[in-house]
């Protein structure tokens, strides 16, 4: 892994500072009743190249502003091309008005706490993604559904973003959904065909509220240490509260994944599927091989992993640590305050499509309580 150097004297770079100020002072009063304490000027000293794709990741907001607001402002300076939350949003209406306005999409898919706390499973479609569909213009998976996949074009790049839903709770209705308790035979086809249709594109990412970490079938290497793993719960073992697998297995999308990848295809293979001990009957028809997947990008745990899945070494997880008010869990390694550069988080994440590297800088908290920084870190795909 490749560590970005995040600062520099050079006075060309120190005049872009100043622009990005300018840039973020634009964005932050944009938004309106945004708190001038919270302008912060990003340390990354370049503007994405020709065979570069940047975008923001943000999650776990919580009905608040703080860490949406700077996504924004980064988005503007660094030319992103687009943005998204990966689940538990719960947004205030100025959060999807200013979505509605900004010039880029910004894309969102449900956390639990949006499927149980928010506006549920069927009212998240019609309160939160129908109301900002004309800036996003994803093309859904069926007329009532939460996930999607979308297309980035940039200088001859195509990025497919595809957006899961984990907590499709009209399916078991009669169950309260406190984790994703299933995974619906139609999304696991829609999935399928949507990555069967997607071998012309430069890359593929997967955003997801829940990552992947039942440490007992080894889909989280727990041994592995990197710089953007929380200090606190890079061993934790009881963490079945907050992995995806909580009813499920969760190698299900991770093996479709690996048989795109490859070319070796699942062949009829049963997995639990939910609660009630019920099978999803899993078949694969990839052509394959395929070396545009990228990663899975999302949350829940309220605290950072970012890793390559144990068993799936060519299958990255971005799991960012929690961006609403506070710290948000007694697992987050991070020092987070009330005031400007501490008080929020954001990932800008960039793509080198000839490089074949995803490289991400943390803006925002990124003192770790060991006085370490979480600043930048960088991977192959």
């Amino acid at each position: 892994m490749n560590k970005a150097n995040l600062h520099t004297t050079n006075p060309i770079n120190r005049m872009k500072y100043v622009l990005l100020f300018l840039f973020l002072s634009a964005s932050f009063f944009g938004c309106g009743g945004i708190d001038e304490d919270l302008l912060v000027i990003p340390t990354v000293t370049s503007l994405p190249g020709l065979d570069e794709m940047a975008f923001v990741q943000i999650t776990d907001t919580h009905n608040s502003m703080v860490s949406f607001v700077p996504a924004l402002s980064v988005m503007r300076a660094y030319n992103c091309d687009f943005g998204f939350i990966s689940g538990d949003i719960i947004p205030p209406k100025e959060m999807l008005d200013s979505v509605n306005k900004f010039s880029k999409p910004f894309l969102m898919i449900p956390g639990n706490h949006d499927a149980t706390d928010g506006y549920g499973q069927v009212g998240f479609r019609y309160n939160v993604l129908n109301a900002i569909r004309a800036n996003n213009n994803v093309h859904f998976g069926s007329s009532d559904a939460n996930y999607w996949y979308k297309d980035i074009y940039k200088n001859g790049h195509n990025l497919r973003v595809i957006g899961l839903d984990q907590f499709e709770c009209k399916v078991n209705a009669s169950f309260p959904v406190t984790s994703s308790d299933t995974v619906p035979r139609n999304q696991v086809d829609w999935f399928t065909q949507v990555l069967s249709h997607s071998e012309a594109c430069d890359g593929i990412i997967v955003i997801m509220h829940c990552g992947f970490g039942t440490t007992t079938i080894n889909v989280r290497d727990t041994n592995n240490v990197n710089s953007f793993i929380s200090i606190l719960a890079k061993n934790f073992k009881n963490n079945y509260d907050y992995d995806f697998s909580s009813y499920q297995d969760p190698r299900i999308y991770p093996d479709i994944v690996k048989a795109y990848i490859t070319g070796n295809n699942i062949k009829n293979k049963v997995y639990k599927k939910g609660y009630q001990n019920t099978n999803l009957t899993v078949h694969t028809n990839f052509s394959g091989p395929h070396q545009n997947f990228i990663g899975y990008f999302g949350g829940h745990l309220h605290w950072d992993e970012v890793e390559y899945l144990h068993d799936y070494p060519n299958q990255l997880q971005v799991l960012m640590a929690y961006c609403g008010d506070g710290t948000g869990s007694n697992y987050n390694d991070l020092i987070k305050s009330g005031s400007r550069l501490n008080s929020f988080n954001v990932n800008l994440n960039v793509i080198n499509f000839t490089e074949r590297t995803l490289k991400i800088f943390r803006i925002g908290a990124k003192q770790k309580i060991d006085g370490t920084t979480r600043d930048s870190i960088s991977f192959k795909y």
